[in-house]
């Protein structure tokens, strides 16, 4: 320093006290806790306290004689020079300021600063007094932090509770749509029983009471041949035949659409001419239009071949016009063909229009819904189950079309069909498995009862000789159309005997003969080769049993594979109360080639049992004197009688407890309710060895038997069955 600067300063120092012994106020402000600062009006530190200089981490002489901005951060420093501003202007203030820690830290203080003046009245510097308050701001950060954190808490629970609350309205409203729809269908349901009820009983109802009228008629005419009125009769049977044809129908609709929801429906993709189907649904329903007086049109717009399914889309068309001449008096009926595009595709364009009653729209909107009805009363009038145009949708969707309505109440209704004619990937191949067309119902699979002759075959109508060959001669005859499903039906079904043929498309007979004799489960398996090609050798090396060549002579047919037929008949004990059970069953039994003896409690049983060893005991359990339980657990315990097979048949819901009291005395269990008695037959001949196979013998549909067997149920006695 200069001279003359320090001559100046030395003056201002003596004008203004810079020395803490100088000050009056040092004894106090060296023993207070809070730090006293001393400054220049351009922020030189001339006075530091003790406390002062601990507060921040410094010594006295540290601070002293340097600029107070040194002990802040720059952000502050701008906030202290912009106080000492207002300090010299003669302001007085109380405020929060940060500094700056010796080790890096923050300091946080309450300042109190005040202008000091000479004793000119001339200000020099200011007065400061600075309070410790980091503890309180840490507080406070606290309180901060914990208030906004208590205030996202609250935010989030609140969201939560919002969410939770929209939810549980959400949950609320589906619900309550939910149950209206469950009563909604409930309510379809209760209607749709009550109406299938009636229709169901209606048809049922007059084939009892025509059926009851010619059997008095024929016992008349027994005692009074010269009058037995024939007319009557024949005229009763026509209308019992045309009840049960009508029985037939409501059945076969409740089946169909049982096979569609189920995905067991498949399609039979065949080339057609739309005209001559469009023709043959005219000709069939044009009773049912002139009986309301109605008249029906035609229009082909589109003619030519397509490809769908024939059978369904004839079952769709009949339906449709049939509901347009029931519902339709005095009015037309037009079913119209066009062309169109369907997914981008060749189509038809088939529609049924009629001049009728129409239909609502809110009906409209249920129309296709499976146990609902457009109006039931009007559904009564006309009868039907309800249950047609639920099918005819889920058809047209099989065949990868549609099906729409548009009808104006008190108009007419027009059904618009949409249907590709062309075959394409998306619509399902012909089954291997599924019905051939204009083939009976039960061709896959005979209701007969002797042993299972698989037939593999191309050609329809090889399947449908051979079941009209065989079934009658006690034949089950199951069907595969091509080498591969005949493989796996033999695996599955375990035949007695194969006929194969040779010339099939993918996978010759040759193939599948060398297959079933490569493995061991198949090669005992007898197979007869039924082909057009006269090649006898390879047949027999490649292990074929027997050769018939094309055309099937019957005689010759039924010759062969009778040596794989295994004896049948013997002697059963039919043990029943009810009188016309034991009677069906004995005469199904009798005609099976079996001696029958009934009984019809456990008691009486038991004394044909001393007499005469039966080979199986077809035995019912709800009986009075002795119950079925009693009789099979005494024959099991009777070493004479052990090894009696017995078959029972009971209308009773077994639970766990008597299953296991049977477990181990008898071999069948069927519940008498639903089935055929062909089911029993099938059931004595299995436990008594006549079938090849036992344990795994191939399950029947019923056939037009009595009402007997509902479930089958193999119970092993001490061990399970053996396969042979």
């Amino acid at each position: 320093m200069s001279s003359t600067q320090s001559d100046s300063a030395s003056a201002d120092d003596a004008k203004h006290p810079t020395a803490h012994e100088d000050l009056p106020f040092a004894t106090i402000v060296e023993t207070i806790n809070d730090g006293i600062l001393v400054v220049r009006l351009g922020g030189e530190i001339i006075y530091a306290n003790e406390s002062m200089a601990k507060m921040l981490g410094y010594s006295r002489p540290e601070m002293v004689g340097n600029m107070l901005f040194d002990f802040m951060e720059e952000e502050w420093a701008e906030r202290a020079r912009q106080n000492l501003k207002r300090r010299q202007e003669g302001v007085e203030e109380m405020f929060d300021h940060r500094w700056q820690h010796n080790d890096g830290g923050g300091v946080w203080t309450l300042v109190s600063a005040k202008p000091m003046h000479d004793e000119d009245g001339v200000q020099w510097g200011s007065l400061v007094a600075i309070q410790n308050i980091s503890e309180r701001k840490e507080m406070e950060e606290e309180i901060r932090q914990a208030r906004d954190e208590l205030e996202m808490r609250v935010q989030e629970r609140t969201r939560q509770l919002v969410e939770t609350n929209e939810r549980l309205q959400r949950e609320v409203e589906e619900r309550r749509e939910a149950e209206e729809r469950a009563l909604e269908a409930s309510r379809a349901k209760s209607a749709f029983l009550a109406n299938m009820s009636h229709e169901l009983r209606t048809p049922l109802n007059a084939v009892i009471g025509y059926t009851e009228l010619i059997q008095e008629d024929l016992d008349f005419g027994a005692s009074n041949p010269a009058e037995l009125p024939l007319e009557s009769i024949q005229s009763d049977l026509k209308k019992v035949h045309h009840s049960a044809n009508h029985l037939l129908a409501l059945i076969n609709d409740i089946l169909d659409l049982s096979k569609v929801e189920a995905g067991k429906m498949d399609l039979h993709l065949d080339a057609f001419d739309l005209a001559e189907l469009v023709d043959e649904v005219i000709d069939t329903v044009r009773p049912l239009v002139a009986k309301n007086d109605n008249d029906l049109e035609r229009s082909y717009r589109r003619r030519g071949e397509v490809v769908t399914d024939r059978t369904k889309l004839k079952q769709v068309l009949l339906n449709l016009v049939g509901n347009a001449a029931k519902f339709t008096e005095k009015g037309v009926i037009e079913l119209s063909t066009a062309e169109a595009v369907v997914n981008s595709m060749p189509g038809v364009r088939i529609e049924v229009r009629d001049t009728g009653m129409g239909i609502d729209p809110e009906s409209i909107d249920r129309l296709f819904e499976p146990f609902t009805q457009a109006d039931e009363s009007t559904t009564r009038k006309h009868g039907g189950t309800g249950l047609g145009l639920t099918i005819c949708k889920r058809f047209c969707e099989m065949m990868g079309g549609t099906i729409d309505v548009q009808s104006t109440l008190g108009e007419g209704t027009t059904f618009t069909i949409l249907l590709p004619t062309e075959h394409r990937s998306g619509l399902a191949e012909p089954s291997a498995t599924m019905e051939i067309p204009h083939l009976s119902a039960d061709f896959l699979s005979n209701s007969g009862e002797g042993p299972t002759v698989l037939v593999i075959d191309d050609d329809p109508h090889v399947h449908e000789l051979m079941r009209r060959f065989l079934g009658p001669r006690g034949f089950h005859v199951i069907s595969a159309f091509n080498g591969d499903q005949g493989v796996e039906l033999a695996r599955t079904k375990r035949p007695d005997v194969i006929t194969l043929d040779v010339m099939m498309p993918g996978r010759d007979g040759w193939s599948v003969l060398s297959n079933l004799k490569a493995e061991a489960d198949l090669e005992s398996i007898p197979v007869v080769m039924v082909t057009m090609i006269d090649d006898k050798s390879i047949g027999y090396a490649l292990g074929a049993s027997d050769y018939l060549v094309k055309p099937i002579q019957r005689d010759r047919l039924v010759k062969v594979l009778a040596r794989f037929h295994p004896e049948r008949g013997g002697t059963a004990l039919v043990v029943e109360d009810e009188d016309d059970v034991r009677e069906v069953m004995a005469r199904h039994l009798r005609r099976a080639d079996w001696r029958v003896r009934t009984a019809e409690n456990g008691t009486a049983a038991l004394e044909m049992l001393d007499s005469e060893i039966p080979d199986v005991v077809v035995l019912d359990l709800m009986m009075p004197e002795m119950d079925g339980f009693e009789v099979a657990e005494i024959m099991r315990q009777e070493p004479r009688w052990q090894e009696i097979p017995i078959v029972v048949v009971t209308a009773m819901d077994l639970d766990d407890a008597q299953h296991s009291r049977l477990q181990k005395s008898v071999e069948r269990i069927l519940s008498k309710n639903v089935s055929s008695v062909d089911q029993v037959l099938k059931e004595v001949l299995a436990v008594t060895g006549a079938q090849a196979e036992q344990a795994d013998a191939p399950e029947e549909r019923p056939s037009d038997g009595e009402p007997i067997a509902a479930t089958t149920k193999t119970v092993p006695r001490s061990q399970p069955q053996q396969e042979e």
